[in-house]
Parts: structure tokens; sequence; C-alpha cells
């Protein structure tokens, strides 16, 4: 029966090409259960996400997604809107969300067979945020500095791993500058001059920089991180501290916490982009919600 199978929705090339051989071995898994799969696989991403949909619509007990934080994102959203539950092996560079949920270091055997007995038990119910434009996302959805330097992550080319985002970093450097913005939570406006602004449902992006270390998956908040303007050089000597999550003790970081969140740039950066975990989602003006228990993850319990 179409309602009893696995969707399996496999990136390829995440991790250099490791997105593949865990694919395969993800449908031996399942299959060794006596569970029937069904694979998709895009030419891209919008591709990618709008296959794996029409699949589950016609019946599915679960979608599984192989890859990194991408495909993660894809999964995400056709999960939340199709109301079934997501099961993650974890094969990318960066695996934030992956490791949010307590499975980013599994071997692929290991991770099916959490997935399995997950969702006869049912999964664990983890909150989402959700933009304007109707996007989802787990994360960490992020405006200014950061943004900025995801696109040009995205761009490098090769399998560069988690070093992908450090390297983007030093080349967005030389370019950058702070950002006007307003911030408005749960209705109350902030005015800053900022590099980046960080609103997290999870803690952690660009492959365990915690930027919001406090965000949880089930306190029903966001989590936010504004870092305003400083010097090139102070920059990088509060860069390695993200992966610690001191950053946020630094006199010129601001942290707040709300259901709502509304970032409002200046005119003449109306079209800067947007991203969510890792993936651009919109540009300029952006309002953000959490989405409670949005979606039920296929763990036996949150780390």
């Amino acid at each position: 029966m179409a309602d009893q199978r696995w969707v399996v929705l496999v990136n390829p090339t995440a991790g250099g090409g490791r997105g593949a051989r865990c694919g395969r071995r993800t449908v031996d898994a399942l299959r060794a259960h006596n569970d029937e799969v069904r694979v998709v696989v895009g030419v891209n991403a919008a591709d990618a996400e709008r296959r794996a949909a029409r699949v589950v619509a016609s019946g599915a007990k679960g979608l599984v997604v192989v890859g990194g934080d991408g495909v993660v994102h894809l999964g995400v959203n056709v999960a939340a809107r199709s109301g079934v539950p997501l099961g993650i092996v974890a094969s990318g560079s960066g695996n934030d969300f992956a490791r949010a949920v307590g499975v980013d270091d599994l071997e692929v055997e290991e991770a099916v067979q959490i997935i399995a007995d997950a969702q006869a038990a049912g999964g664990v119910a983890v909150d989402l945020g959700r933009i304007d434009n109707g996007r989802y996302f787990g994360c960490v959805l992020s405006v200014g500095f950061d943004a900025a330097v995801n696109a040009r992550a995205n761009s490098l080319p090769g399998p560069i791993g988690r070093a992908r985002y450090p390297l983007a970093m030093l080349a967005e450097l030389r370019a950058f500058t702070p950002r006007d913005v307003v911030l408005e939570v749960d209705g109350v406006r902030h005015h800053h001059r900022g590099m980046l602004v960080a609103i997290g449902n999870a803690s952690s992006y660009g492959g365990d920089m915690r930027i919001c270390p406090d965000a949880l998956l089930t306190d029903g908040l966001f989590h936010v991180t504004v870092v305003e303007e400083m010097s090139v050089l102070e920059l990088l000597r509060l860069f390695p501290t993200v992966y610690r999550g001191t950053h946020i003790d630094h006199p010129k970081t601001t942290v707040y916490s709300g259901a709502q969140v509304r970032v409002i740039p200046a005119r003449q950066q109306s079209g800067d982009p947007v991203f969510a975990d890792g993936e651009r989602v919109t540009s300029g003006q952006v309002t953000a919600s959490v989405a409670p228990a949005a979606l039920r993850v296929l763990v036996p319990a949150l780390p």
C-alpha cells in the first residue's frame, strides 16, 4: 500500500558525493526491514522538493532525507506541509539540524534503525520557523553579513566541507559594510546598525557555529542574535567564539527572544538576500513566526 512506503529524498552531491553512497545504503537498509521504498532525486532543489511533495501526497508513512542541511530544508518543508514525519540520514558537511535532533554522527544503518523504531513510537514534535512567503526553516534565518557569506559559500567550487564558511567569510570581509535595520520582536521595535541578524529556532548553522546558543526546538521562541557594527579586526577576533557560543557575551552583541520577528532593512539594502538553513529564501524585509510543534522528527528523544 502506498501509505506504508518510505519516500527517500537524496542529495547525491552532499558531502562531496557521500550523499549518493549513503542514499544507496539507506534504501538497502529500509528494504532489509521489508519496507517499500520510493526514491526521489531532483535536477535541482526546487525540482526535488516538488517531486518529493507529489510522491508524499500519493501516500507515505514517512519522508527520509539523505544529505546535509540543504536537503533537510527541503524535507522540513515537504513534511511540515503534508503532516508526515521526517527521518534524517546525515551525510552533508554541516548537518546542523541533524545535530540539533541528535542524529548527526551515525552510520547509515544505525540512523535507519532509529528512524524505523521512532516511526513505530510516533517520533518527537519540534517547532519550526515560518516566514511570510510560506517557507519553513529548522535552524537559523540570517540577514546581513552571514547571509552574504552564505551566498558566497554556496558559489565556492569543490568539496570544501566545513572550511567553506570560514573561507567565504574571509572573502566577504573585503566587500561588506554594516547595515541599518529595524528589528521588530513581538511588536517592539529596535534600531540597529549592525553586521548581522540571526533568528534561531535551533542554535547553530554553518557546521556547528552556535550563533544562537540558547535556542531550543521546543520552547516556542526564537532566540535572536544581533552583532553590532565593528571593525574587520574585531569581527575576526569574535568569529572563533561563535563555535563556543560565547560571542553573545561580547559588548557589541545583542540578544532578544520572541515568537515573531520582523526584519526591516534600510531602503538601500532592500534587495539583500535572506537565508534560512543555508538556502536563499527571500530578500529584503522578512517576517518569521514560530510554528509550534509543526514537525514530527523520527528520533526517540531530543539531545
